[in-house]
């Protein structure tokens, strides 16, 4: 935001990070998840921190074996 220009408060980033760790995946993610998941196990490789992994996990609607 601060690149584009546009003024914001703590308030707004907080607003933010909790939206994106409600973000859930199409349906047909979650369909193909489960049928890799009969083969392979499955994890979460990310960038991201740890707690706003966590926070997002149950909005996902898929248990993933690990998280890295």
């Amino acid at each position: 935001m601060d690149r584009a220009g546009i003024s914001y408060s703590q308030d707004d980033v907080r607003w933010l990070v909790t939206q994106i760790e409600k973000l859930k995946p199409f349906d047909d993610v979650i369909e193909a998840l489960k049928k890799l998941n009969k083969r392979y196990k499955l994890l979460i490789l990310s960038n991201g921190d740890r707690d706003m992994l966590e926070n997002a996990k149950p909005h996902i609607g898929f248990k993933f074996d690990q998280t890295i």
